[in-house]
């Protein structure tokens, strides 16, 4: 069974997804910048090829914030 604790995503008025604790606060880095979620959403219509939205660092192919390049290779 699933409750609201369970997503720990955030997303604001301009669409921005940004991680959160279990109780729904934002978590932020040590510089006090709201953390992003590990992957991105694909920005592709069904039936493309997938691409995800690479506009927070993430990459483009495999929506990965931590890829670096392995997913191509």
């Amino acid at each position: 069974m699933q409750d609201g604790r369970d997503n720990r995503i955030h997303i604001d008025e301009n669409g921005d997804r940004w991680l959160t604790d279990k109780n729904g606060n934002l978590l932020r880095d040590e510089r006090g910048n709201k953390i992003t979620p590990q992957q991105s959403e694909p920005i592709s219509k069904p039936g493309e090829f997938t691409l995800y939205d690479n506009s927070r660092g993430h990459c483009a192919l495999c929506g990965s914030l931590n890829c670096i390049g392995n997913c191509f290779k």
